[in-house]
């Protein structure tokens, strides 16, 4: 799965789904996380549940938003 893919999955969800999604997950691992497919180097890890993306010094890309009414 390409970056663009993660991102494109991830403004899909709705974000009370998404939060959610992101809330069970939990703490990542992101040695134990799929490697999103880029031109660039190093590739970006992500979480196939919530659509999660870091870089490999694990800033979030996409962090997931608190829906107001939560």
């Amino acid at each position: 799965m390409t970056l663009e893919e993660v991102f494109q999955l991830a403004a899909a969800m709705s974000l009370a789904a998404r939060w959610q999604i992101w809330q069970f997950c939990g703490e990542h691992d992101l040695v134990t996380l799929p490697t999103a497919a880029t031109a660039g180097a190093p590739p970006p890890k992500y979480c196939p549940d919530c659509m999660t993306a870091w870089t490999t010094s694990g800033g979030v890309l996409n962090e997931p938003r608190r829906p107001d009414d939560v």
